[in-house]
C-alpha cells in the first residue's frame, strides 16, 4: 500500500502465498569459546512469541544444571558469574510457548569466576554534575560497599557514599571543592574481611551551575520564522521548503530546544542538532553512550552559530555537499520522497523519522510553502 501526501491509501492487489517457517531460537550475549569474567546480558531471539524464558548454566562433565534466572516474556538477564560457577560451562535458554518448551543450542564458555566488583552507573570520561547515582554489581556477598573519589595524581581517596548492598543505588552530590579530574571506584568488603575493588573510572566533576536547552524564538512565531528562511533556500537550491521547515520543527521542538553549552549557557542557535564544530565553534551538550552494556550520558560538541540563519545555511550546505546525502539530493525537491531519503541516508536512526516529518507537513499545511512563482 502506498500513500499520497494527504495520507490516502492505494493498495495493490493481494497475492496469495503459503508461509512455512521452522521455529528458530538462539541465545544472545555470549559466544562459543568466550571466557566470562565480566557482566554479560543474556537474551534470546526467536521468530515466535516467547511467553517465558529461563537461563540455565550446565556443567558439561556432570550434566548438572543451575537456573540463573527466569522471566515472563523474552526478558534479558544481566549475569556476573560467581566464583562457585568457575570452570568449563555451557549456557542455554529454555522458552515456554503455551506449555511447550524449546531450548537454544548450548553455548560452551569458560567461566573465570574470581571475586569481582563492577561500577555500573559511571562511565569513562563522564562529567559528573548535580546528584550522581552510584550502583555496583558484585559476584560475592558484601558486608560493606564504599564508593571512593580518587585523586589520579596522588592516589589519595575519600569515601563519597557507602552502604551494605551492592545492588542498591546510592547518591552523591559534588560540592564546590570537588570540581576537577578524578577517578571513581567501588570497594567492597566481604564477610570474611577480604577487599574487592572495581576498576578506577576516570571522570570529571563539575560543581557549578548547569544550563539546559533554550528557545531561539517564541513558539507561536516559529512557523513564520522558519518559513522565511526556507523559501529563499528553496529558490537557491531546489530543496523542498516544506521539508526544511518540518525538519526544523522536529529537530528543535519548534525552536524551543536548541543545544546550549551546559557549563557556560552559551546558545548554539543550532536548529538541526548537528554535532561538531560550526562557524562559531561548538557548545558542549549531553548525549548517550554505552560502556560495557550500560548506557550513560556523556558530553559531546554541537555546532554553534552566530544566529539561526547561519544554522539554516549550514544545514543546507551539509545536505548539498556530503557524499552520503547523494540519494537525498536526487529527490530533495519532493517533500515526501525527500523525507524518506533523509532517513535512508542515515540522518536519523528513528525508523519513524520520515513518518513524523510527513505528519508535520500534513498537519500544518506546509506543502503550500513549495508553491511559489519563479
Amino acid at each position: 500500500t502506498v500513500y499520497d501526501r494527504l495520507g490516502r491509501p492505494y493498495p495493490a492487489a493481494e497475492v496469495p502465498v503459503v508461509v512455512s517457517v521452522p521455529r528458530r531460537l538462539a541465545l544472545t550475549g555470549v559466544a562459543a569459546g568466550d571466557a566470562i569474567a565480566r557482566p554479560v546480558t543474556l537474551g534470546v531471539t526467536a521468530n515466535f512469541t516467547v511467553r517465558a524464558v529461563r537461563y540455565v548454566l550446565r556443567d558439561p562433565a556432570t550434566g548438572a544444571e543451575e537456573e540463573l534466572a527466569r522471566y515472563g516474556g523474552a526478558g534479558r538477564h544481566r549475569w556476573l558469574p560467581a566464583p562457585s560457577q568457575a570452570g568449563s560451562r555451557m549456557v542455554l535458554a529454555v522458552t515456554d510457548d503455551q506449555g511447550q518448551e524449546q531450548a537454544t543450542a548450548p553455548v560452551p564458555i569458560a567461566v573465570r569466576g574470581e571475586p569481582a566488583l563492577f561500577l555500573e552507573t559511571v562511565g569513562p570520561n563522564q562529567v559528573l554534575a548535580g546528584e550522581v547515582r552510584l550502583r555496583a554489581l558484585a559476584n560475592v556477598p558484601l558486608a560493606r560497599l564504599e564508593y571512593r573519589l580518587v585523586d589520579p595524581r596522588t592516589g589519595e581517596s575519600r569515601t563519597i557514599a557507602a552502604g551494605s548492598d551492592a545492588g542498591t543505588a546510592l547518591t552523591w552530590k559534588p560540592a564546590a571543592g570537588d570540581a576537577g579530574s578524578w577517578q571513581v571506584r567501588a570497594v567492597g568488603l566481604t564477610p570474611a574481611g577480604e577487599e574487592v575493588a572495581s576498576e578506577p573510572v576516570p571522570v570529571r566533576v563539575h560543581a557549578g551551575p548547569l544550563y539546559g536547552p533554550q528557545p531561539v524564538v517564541p513558539k507561536e512565531r516559529f512557523l513564520d520564522f522558519a518559513s522565511a528562511l526556507a523559501r529563499p533556500a528553496q529558490r537557491r537550491t531546489g530543496m523542498s521548503a516544506a521539508l526544511q521547515v518540518a525538519q526544523a520543527i522536529l529537530e528543535s521542538g519548534w525552536g524551543q530546544s536548541v543545544p546550549v553549552d551546559k557549563y557556560t549557557g552559551v546558545v548554539s542557535y543550532n536548529l538541526f542538532g548537528i554535532k561538531g564544530q560550526g562557524p562559531a565553534g561548538s557548545v558542549i551538550s549531553s548525549t548517550w553512550e554505552e560502556y560495557k552494556g550500560v548506557s550513560y550520558r556523556v558530553d559531546a560538541p554541537f555546532r554553534a552559530y552566530r544566529d539561526a540563519a547561519e544554522s539554516w545555511d549550514d544545514h543546507k550546505r551539509l545536505l548539498l555537499t556530503a557524499k552520503r546525502y547523494g540519494p537525498f539530493r536526487a529527490v530533495m525537491h519532493d517533500a515526501v520522497r525527500g523525507a524518506w531519503a533523509l532517513y535512508r541516508a542515515g540522518y536519523a536512526t528513528d525508523s519513524r523519522y520520515p513518518v513524523k516529518l510527513i505528519d508535520l507537513m500534513n498537519r500544518y499545511g506546509l506543502y503550500s510553502l513549495d508553491e511559489w512563482e519563479p
